[in-house]
C-alpha cells in the first residue's frame, strides 16, 4: 500500500489521463503478483510449433529439418529444478 498511495494521490483528479504505464514501475509487489501468475497459469502454455533449418543433435536427440517440436512453458514454469517450491504462489520469488 506504501507503493500505491502516492502514485494514485498524484492521479486521483482524472485516472484516465493521469495513471500511465510508466506509473506500474511503483507497484513492484503488484509486479510480482502478476509475474507469478503468470508463471504458474500462463495464458499460452505452448509454444506454437517450430522446426529446425538444419540437422542437429542435442543432448544425443537427432533432430532434422522436417521434425516438429513445441517447448512446454507450464512445465517450464514448475521446474523443481529451477523453482523452490514450484506449485506454491511466491511472488516475492521475483523481488
Amino acid at each position: 500500500m506504501d507503493q500505491i498511495t502516492p502514485v494514485l494521490d498524484r492521479a486521483s483528479t482524472n485516472f484516465e489521463t493521469d495513471l500511465t504505464t510508466d506509473d506500474t514501475d511503483a507497484f513492484s509487489y503488484v509486479r510480482n503478483c502478476w509475474q507469478e501468475a503468470m508463471r504458474l497459469q500462463p495464458p499460452t502454455p505452448f509454444s506454437t510449433q517450430s522446426c529446425f533449418s538444419k540437422d542437429i543433435t542435442i543432448n544425443g536427440i537427432r533432430f532434422t529439418p522436417t521434425t516438429g517440436f513445441m517447448i512446454n512453458f507450464y512445465a517450464i514454469h514448475r521446474d523443481p529444478k529451477e523453482w523452490i517450491d514450484p506449485e506454491r504462489y511466491e511472488p516475492d520469488r521475483f523481488n
